[in-house]
């Protein structure tokens, strides 16, 4: 039988996972991140309006401890459809954008829906979904982002925007905006909002007063390739004890006798 998660998701390249952290875990996230942002080292830089934190996992023992979360790996198995093994995780402490209080200069923006809001994907289409052999006409998509707000996000607060339905439409932000309409992830804090990296999606400016907290978590397919930087170290790996979270950590990267195991189920007791 197919989820009404997976149904939405097959339709739209994202769902809202709701209530994955509870009161206690935002706060102490939130905390986490505040005192490790100053001095930290990050591959896009950081600006006024934009600290990035990369490689959560590395920097403190709790976030390990989001991927023990039994929702977070079953979403990846039912809609990813195969084991999975973390590309990155990182995390954004973004503020209220300069202009914020010029009405010109954010009509202007509001109207400029081009590369300027920084719309990408990092898979095309034909290579982010494969067909379902169990149930015809649907479909996995192995490479899969988690965003996870730590602070509620309404319109104007800064949260995802995603070219809805673009996960299955071939072109650049021309072409996939003749047919698929933008759309801004509104969430509570602690949910998370799941998308497949061929979704069409960018990184908007927040408009409003709030600062936006949030966490990413992405996975993909053990055969995938992980870029370098991002790859957990081998002393790291020969600290973690259990053997399925070493797998998720990037231990069975490129070992097809994981690539396809069957059920995909993960036992962290021992952690």
């Amino acid at each position: 039988m197919i989820s009404e998660m997976r149904q939405h998701f097959e339709e739209h390249g994202w769902v809202r996972l709701e209530g994955v952290l509870d009161r206690k875990k935002i706060n102490a996230y939130k905390s986490t991140l505040d005192r490790i942002a100053s001095g930290i080292w990050s591959l896009t830089g950081n600006d006024m309006t934009t600290t990035r934190i990369d490689t959560l996992i590395l920097r403190d023992d709790s976030f390990i401890e989001f991927i023990k979360i039994p929702c977070i790996l079953e979403a990846y198995t039912e809609i990813g459809g195969i084991a999975a093994t973390l590309k990155n995780s990182w995390a954004f402490i973004k503020r209220p954008a300069d202009f914020r209080h010029n009405a010109e200069e954010v009509q202007k923006y509001k109207q400029d829906m081009s590369y300027k809001k920084g719309w990408h994907r990092g898979s095309a289409p034909k290579w982010g979904m494969y067909e379902d052999e169990c149930h015809p006409g649907m479909h996995h998509f192995p490479y899969l982002n988690f965003f996870v707000f730590l602070t509620d996000v309404g319109p104007g607060d800064g949260g995802t925007w995603a070219m809805d339905k673009s996960h299955k439409v071939h072109g650049d932000y021309a072409e996939v905006s003749k047919s698929c309409e933008p759309i801004e992830a509104t969430c509570r804090a602690g949910d998370a909002f799941l998308f497949t990296e061929s979704l069409m999606h960018s990184a908007p400016h927040i408009l409003t007063e709030n600062t936006r907290y949030s966490m990413t978590y992405t996975f993909i397919p053990p055969f995938y390739c992980n870029m370098r930087h991002y790859e957990v170290p081998e002393w790291f790996l020969q600290n973690i004890r259990n053997d399925d979270l070493r797998g998720v950590l990037g231990a069975w990267r490129g070992k097809l006798d994981q690539c396809y195991r069957k059920p995909y189920t993960y036992n962290f007791e021992d952690v």
